[in-house]
C-alpha cells in the first residue's frame, strides 16, 4: 500500500466544521517581516507625496545652480538622500526589534476561513473576526493583507498559499461585499 501525501494545508473534510471553507498555515520569519514593513512604508501615499516633493525640490534647487552659472553643490542632493536613508534604517530598526520581542510574530498561524467569519489562530492566541469587521483585503506581489482596518493588517506570505486559494477566498470576500482586488 503507498501512503498517500497531503500538502501541508490539507484540511479533512470528516473532521472539519461544515462552515470551513479553506484553511492556511503561515509563518513569517524575520527577513519576511522586514520586507513587509517596508513593502507597507512604501504604499503609505504621505510618503509617495514628500518623496516626490523632496525630488522635484532636488531637481529645481540643481536646475536654478545651473542656470545662475553657480555651479553643482552636492549638499542639494545628499540631504534627501539622508533624510530617505534614516528612514530606511529606522525602518529596519523597528522591525528587527519587533520581530525580536514580540513572540506573536514568530508564532505559526493558522487562518481558517469560514462562511460567517474568519478565524485566526497562533500558539498564544485565537482570534474570531466577522466579515462585517474586515476592511478589506489586498493581494500584492509577494504578500496578501487582511486589513481590520486602515493601519491594521494581517500578513500571508503569498508562498504559503494555493493559487486555487485566491480564487475561493475572493468569491468569500465577493459573497460578503469585502473590498479587495484580488
Amino acid at each position: 500500500m503507498c501512503p498517500v501525501i497531503l500538502p501541508y494545508n490539507y484540511i479533512n473534510p470528516a473532521i472539519t466544521n461544515k462552515y470551513l471553507i479553506m484553511q492556511i498555515k503561515t509563518n513569517l520569519s524575520q527577513r519576511d517581516f522586514i520586507n513587509v514593513n517596508f513593502v507597507l512604508l512604501w504604499k503609505r501615499r504621505s510618503l509617495k507625496i514628500v518623496f516626490g516633493i523632496a525630488l522635484l525640490s532636488m531637481i529645481y534647487s540643481t536646475y536654478m545652480q545651473f542656470s545662475h552659472g553657480k555651479g553643482f553643490y552636492l549638499d542639494v542632493i545628499v540631504w534627501p538622500f539622508m533624510a530617505l536613508g534614516f528612514l530606511s534604517l529606522f525602518t529596519l530598526l523597528g522591525a528587527v526589534l519587533n520581530y525580536r520581542s514580540n513572540a506573536r510574530i514568530k508564532e505559526t498561524i493558522e487562518y481558517n476561513f469560514g462562511d460567517k467569519y474568519l478565524e485566526v489562530k497562533g500558539d498564544s492566541f485565537s482570534s474570531q473576526l466577522t466579515w462585517d469587521k474586515i476592511y478589506r483585503v489586498t493581494k500584492t506581489k509577494n504578500w496578501l493583507l487582511i486589513w481590520q482596518s486602515r493601519q491594521v493588517a494581517n500578513v500571508i506570505p503569498l508562498r504559503d498559499v494555493w493559487a486555487g486559494d485566491v480564487t475561493k477566498l475572493k468569491e468569500i470576500l465577493d459573497s460578503h461585499q469585502v473590498k479587495n482586488n484580488l
